[in-house]
């Protein structure tokens, strides 16, 4: 499985489509901006200046289920554990 991270354009049109975390851009741009209008700009620690935002998943066809030692190739011994490093 490979995934990717702030779900850039490319990673719907690779193929095969990345899965990716999509981060709430919208959401944390206008939590900075009121900061600042609001001439709450984080001085110091400030809970508000550190707000917990949730990510999205956004799974695609790059992630699937493991595969079982079974379907691995015939390899030697010692490159049979490197390959299931990975």
């Amino acid at each position: 499985s490979v995934t990717g991270f702030d779900d850039i354009p490319f990673a719907a049109a690779a193929i095969p489509a990345l899965t990716t975390v999509r981060m709430p851009v919208r959401e944390m741009v206008a939590r900075a901006v009121a900061l600042v209008l609001d001439g709450d700009a984080p001085r110091g620690v400030d809970a508000r200046a550190h707000p917990v935002l949730q990510p999205t998943l956004v799974v695609r066809s790059s992630t699937g289920p493991a595969v079982s030692e079974a379907r691995l190739p015939n390899i030697t011994h010692r490159s049979r554990a490197r390959w299931k490093a990975f």
